[in-house]
């Protein structure tokens, strides 16, 4: 059975905030990966422009933008 179902972008995710994410994704050669980000203490440090890029990539690839 073939799905027609589409993932609707949401309010917030608008033309200015993808380009914004995609700049992230840009300037970061080494984003975290999903077990870096898992492996990461709750309240410790971490690299906020590797984590931007990931949480952006996350983000674009929810909503079938990557």
């Amino acid at each position: 059975m073939e799905s027609n179902t589409t993932i609707k972008r949401p309010e917030w995710l608008t033309d200015e905030k993808i380009e914004e994410y995609r700049g992230y994704i840009a300037d970061c050669d080494n984003p975290y990966t999903k077990e870096e980000v898992v492996a990461l203490p709750f309240d410790g440090a971490r690299d906020m422009k590797r984590y931007r890029a990931y949480m952006a990539i996350e983000a674009l690839t929810e909503y079938g933008l990557m």
